[in-house]
């Protein structure tokens, strides 16, 4: 009977908190719905308020808030889901978007681009994203790291999970670099995969999901 009841408090306890981040979520796209639509709105009076009439700035002023509205609201629902991923105590240091490269044999001409992906560094993981889908997250400790010119290999138990392509013209962002080299500096240092390739050591400052 004990058991019983244990596992009834412990079925209404997980409800209650999928009840809550559902109403998170619902509120986050509420709000950046509510946002984007009046952002639109703005937009469009400023730009063509004085150009034209009344009866045709309407339609675009209807458009533009629809539109900003349903962008507002993905983006709402985004952010609070990447929030709610978060463990307590951990913070985000950033989030810069790539494309992962196609898995070989590669034919560019044949293959489209992939969709682009933001991958994100957190205090305790660095994780992919796309959209509100979380790829993958790992700690930092079960990571191997190989920083190319305009690429980064992460390597999980030996094995290859993503080569991820920065879409700057520049290639690594600064921010990127100034972050491996901090996370270096206070000993969080990448493992060798077990493939028997040793990646590239983080470079310096001048130069959901599954998780281990």
């Amino acid at each position: 009977m004990a058991a019983g009841s244990h596992g009834a408090a412990d079925s209404a306890a997980l409800r209650g908190q999928q009840a809550r981040r559902v109403r998170r979520i619902r509120l986050a796209m509420i709000g950046g719905g509510a946002a984007g639509g009046a952002l639109g709105a703005v937009q469009v009076h400023q730009t063509f308020g004085a150009l034209l009439p009344w009866w045709a700035l309407g339609p675009l002023l209807v458009g533009a808030t629809v539109l900003g509205g349903a962008l507002g609201a993905c983006y709402g629902r985004e952010a609070r889901i990447r929030k709610d991923s978060l463990e307590p105590t951990e913070t985000v240091l950033w989030s810069f978007p790539v494309r992962p490269a196609p898995p070989p044999p590669r034919r560019p001409a044949l293959t489209p681009d992939p969709d682009t992906c933001d991958l994100r560094a957190t205090t305790r993981h660095l994780q992919l994203w796309q959209g509100a889908e979380l790829l993958w997250s790992h700690p930092y400790a079960a990571l191997a790291l190989d920083p190319r010119p305009t690429a980064l290999l992460v390597h999980h138990q030996g094995a290859l999970i993503g080569e991820l392509v920065w879409t700057s013209p520049t290639g690594m962002p600064e921010e990127v670099r100034l972050g491996l080299a901090r996370l270096a500096r206070r000993g969080v240092s990448p493992s060798a995969p077990k493939s028997g390739t040793t990646p590239v050591p983080m470079p310096p400052p001048s130069s959901a999901p599954n998780r281990a």
